[in-house]
């Protein structure tokens, strides 16, 4: 107990030195619009720059973020430095329509949230039209607090895109989607490994986009790593693809250097790789 107590608290430590010293940093995974080929935006998913352990992604630190009570701080480094990316790719004429950042649950209680994220985004000379907020969908079915719909129905009516993440894995009703004013769902990946050689991933997912579509929500598939994938996810209706098989995420500077290079490339050639 004495061990896991020490552990802990050295991880706390550990985490407010890495606040200090500007560790924490979004990388971008880029998001493909499947009629077009073209890039229609990016995640910004949050890394841990660790000066001894490299690179940590949120597996690592998210959950004692969260315990430590340094979430809010976290989502306001990756927001932050999330749209200063954006502002500087499109300052230096790269096309990138908008940038998706997700958003914790003590997060979207917070009566002033929507608010923050205008300011935010006002800052770098955003509109809300530029900036997707991603939301858990386990948060959409484990919340019930009008803080929570009253919250996101705002951001929605600001004109912030609303993306439901890991969508399959939380349980969320098709009447949450109408409830909440869902722009797209992202089913997660668990839906889209092997659904070009697996019958019943392609049903399953089927019937998730069939349901999506009837609602006027549109689709992103999660996960994308082999051309199979990608072919058998676009030919079944999902209209955006993001996974390794793209892109892996990567650093603002490599996110340039990849954004360029992509829009380089025929679409129909630029899909995979």
């Amino acid at each position: 107990m004495r061990n896991a107590f020490e552990g802990r608290e050295d991880l706390r430590k550990d985490l407010k030195r890495a606040f200090a010293a500007d560790e924490i940093e979004p990388f971008f995974q880029p998001q493909i619009n499947v009629r077009t080929g073209k890039l229609d935006g990016f995640e910004a998913l949050a890394r841990w720059r660790h000066p001894e352990k490299g690179v940590l992604t949120p597996f690592h630190f998210l959950n004692a973020t969260t315990e430590f009570g340094l979430g809010e701080k976290l989502d306001e480094i990756i927001m932050d430095k999330a749209f200063s990316a954006l502002a500087s790719w499109r300052a230096k004429g790269l096309i990138v329509p908008r940038i998706g950042v997700n958003i914790t649950t003590a997060e979207l209680r917070d009566p002033f949230m929507i608010e923050r994220i205008k300011w935010a985004a006002e800052g770098h000379d955003l509109d809300p039209s530029d900036v997707c907020i991603e939301i858990f969908e386990s948060v959409l079915v484990e919340e019930e607090g009008n803080e929570v719909i009253q919250n996101i129905a705002g951001l929605s009516r600001s004109g912030f895109q609303i993306d439901l993440d890991d969508f399959g894995t939380g349980h969320a009703s098709i009447a949450t989607l109408k409830q909440f004013n869902v722009d797209r769902i992202k089913i997660d990946r668990s839906f889209i490994s092997n659904i070009d050689t697996n019958s019943d991933q392609q049903k399953i997912a089927g019937a998730m986009i069939y349901l999506s579509h009837s609602l006027g929500v549109s689709v992103l598939a999660e996960g994308i790593e082999t051309e199979g994938e990608y072919a058998q996810a676009a030919s079944i209706g999902c209209e955006f693809l993001q996974g390794y098989g793209i892109a892996r995420p990567m650093s603002a500077v490599a996110a340039t250097e990849w954004i360029k290079s992509y829009a380089a490339k025929e679409p129909v050639h630029a899909a995979i790789g």
